[in-house]
């Protein structure tokens, strides 16, 4: 998921260098895993990763991406079958045309030689094909006993008989967060993704595959400028009159990985302590009062969406104009202004690492305003933690990458800005037991 607030895919070749500074590192623990950039960066570099994060969306990621060290395979007969042998030759002929969209990336990306050669590729992801192409096209349910719901268009398109709101201000109006062909598309095949998950036909694996195409799919055609907590009330934008395109999961440099991997979606504080031992703690916490599980709650729902007991019961406490049932909702002790050193004490202390890196943007932040002369009081308050008695004295080191930034109100106004990664050893810590080899 590119659109991703703080997401830190421009730094990572930061990050890896910060890592290699510490000497021998086996482990990482990224605790606040996010869109999984940083998780899947270090498991292309061979490190053994433990993801954590309270968002589903990036528990599905890491399902798909960072536990597996082999392309899934799905069972295509147990998932489609009325597919007749004479449809399965049609649907392999669009199979292949699907996969053709990938001969450039494959072209680019096949570095790590996972893949031998097209032909090989087109093979280990040819059931895979074979189910989104099926996904992608067919109007028709895979099984008789399959209810095809439509709750993505009801609820959050315009042409839905449930996506009315009011909001606070007063304004009312409908969602519309995608056109209604596209909510239609994404309802057939959530549809399916729930049925064979409930009737046993579709393995964890498999599922987490499946969502995480979703996922990659629904950012492409999504009406939204930023984040899910919002989208354009009276338009769709460009991208979201477009239809919906299936996107096949990107596995270069993930399949082979000789280590082991973990991956939790739990909050961070509780976690910390059931968490494998580990060399190095990475730590990108929210900096502000954004809470995260409203900001992405849509991807999440449709990540729960093939699990959830009683669909009607979860829609009907949809709230607010994004429609989010707050069952879900989950506010981190690291968005509030107060509680974000003692959180971050915490997590520390509870953590089993020797080395602890943190990334911190001084754009706007708990204690910055991006178009203020002086942003840096945040910085001085982290740089005083990072002295304290937790950490070995003299271990610190900052390393600063600057860049521009553009803040969304006021002109757009580039400025700027410096994200830094302090990097300090734990006082008294030794080299723990590293994330073992499969």
């Amino acid at each position: 998921m590119n659109r991703y607030l703080g997401t830190k895919t421009k730094i990572l070749p930061q990050i890896a260098d910060a890592i290699l500074s510490l000497g021998k590192v086996d482990s990482v623990c990224d605790i606040f895993a996010g869109s999984l950039a940083v998780s899947l960066f270090l498991k292309r570099r061979g490190y053994g990763v433990i993801a954590n994060d309270v968002n589903r969306l990036s528990y599905a990621y890491a399902r798909a991406y960072l536990i597996p060290n082999a392309v899934p395979q799905l069972e295509v007969r147990k998932l489609l079958p009325r597919v007749t042998n004479g449809r399965l030759t049609k649907l392999r002929a669009e199979a292949k045309e699907l996969l053709a969209r990938q001969r450039e990336a494959f072209n680019q990306q096949n570095l790590w030689g996972e893949f031998r050669s097209w032909d090989d590729y087109v093979e280990q992801l040819e059931s895979l094909s074979l189910v989104l192409t099926f996904l992608q096209n067919a109007n028709e349910p895979s099984h008789p006993k399959l209810r095809l719901r439509s709750d993505v268009l009801n609820h959050y398109t315009k042409a839905g008989r449930n996506s009315s709101f009011h909001s606070v201000r007063g304004t009312r109006g409908k969602r519309n967060f995608f056109s209604a062909q596209n909510g239609h598309r994404l309802d057939f095949i959530l549809s399916h993704l729930r049925y064979w998950v409930q009737e046993g036909l579709l393995d964890e694996e498999g599922k987490y595959t499946l969502l995480s195409v979703v996922l990659d799919t629904m950012e492409r055609c999504v009406n939204i400028h930023g984040t899910y907590h919002d989208f354009p009330r009276n338009e769709l934008e460009e991208r979201a009159r477009k239809p919906l395109r299936l996107v096949f999961p990107n596995y270069f440099g993930l399949l082979q990985s000789k280590r082991r991997h973990v991956a939790a979606c739990e909050n961070s504080l509780n976690y910390i302590a059931k968490a494998p031992k580990h060399n190095v703690l990475y730590i990108d916490p929210p900096y502000n009062f954004r809470q995260y599980t409203a900001y992405y709650h849509l991807p999440n729902f449709f990540v729960l969406y093939p699990d959830i007991e009683d669909l009607d019961d979860y829609l009907s406490k949809l709230e607010f104009v994004r429609g989010q049932n707050m069952s879900d909702d989950f506010a981190s002790p690291f968005s509030n202004r107060e509680r974000f050193l003692p959180a971050l004490k915490e997590l520390i202390e509870g953590a089993k690492c020797q080395h602890v890196i943190l990334s911190y943007f001084d754009g706007v932040n708990h204690w910055n305003q991006f178009l203020a002369d002086d942003n840096s009081t945040g910085y001085q308050l982290i740089e005083r933690f990072f002295k304290t008695s937790l950490f070995r004295s003299g271990s610190l080191k900052v390393v600063p990458i600057d860049r521009m930034n553009y803040q969304s109100q006021n002109g757009c106004r580039a400025k700027k800005v410096t994200e830094y990664l302090f990097i300090a050893e734990r006082e008294g810590a030794r080299s723990p037991v590293l994330a073992g080899r499969r």
